[in-house]
């Protein structure tokens, strides 16, 4: 069921991903159009990635390890039946490898290719921000991790690296 809304002078709009879950995007009246983030935590950076992506966030952290996998990949998870590669962020972004310990998670995300989980070190929020307030990467961070963010949005509070999933997951042992 499609439909349109109004509240607080945004119209909402309803649509329908593939897998039947209803996701809510804001058309504001005044032209802002925002999107929520999932916030997360990789090291001491503030991360986000776009809510329509996430399937769910999971505490099951029983990592089955996969022998001559990539270094950035962890292992993979059941999920319900469905078994999910897992990448550790931390990895992917230059970092050590996580520690496990009972503030980490696992955001399991959808992509064309299927379900992907994002293994980080804590999840914080969903915060909601004008899709024009989407800032380039700084000019000075390494393009070896550059690449896998989409942007930089500014809060009040802080700066949330927005990460490109696409990129995350796509990525080859090497590149």
């Amino acid at each position: 069921m499609d439909g349109v809304g109004m509240t607080r002078g945004r119209r909402i709009g309803v649509m329908h991903t593939q897998r039947g879950v209803a996701v809510e995007s804001a058309l504001h009246t005044d032209g802002r159009n925002d999107v929520k983030y999932a916030v997360f935590n990789v090291g001491d950076i503030k991360c986000g990635i776009d809510t329509t992506l996430v399937r769910e966030i999971n505490r099951n952290l029983e990592i089955t390890g996969v022998r001559l996998a990539p270094e950035h990949v962890c292992g993979v998870i059941n999920l319900r039946g469905e078994i999910v590669n897992v990448i550790d962020v931390r990895r992917i972004l230059g970092l050590e490898p996580r520690k496990t310990d009972k503030d980490g998670r696992i955001i399991v995300v959808r992509t064309g290719e299927g379900d992907t989980g994002l293994l980080v070190d804590s999840v914080d929020d969903i915060a909601e921000a004008d899709t024009a307030g989407l800032e380039p990467p700084p000019p000075h961070i390494d393009d070896s991790v550059g690449r896998y963010l989409s942007g930089v949005h500014r809060t009040e509070k802080e700066l949330i690296a927005v990460l490109n999933v696409e990129r995350i997951i796509g990525r080859k042992d090497g590149s």
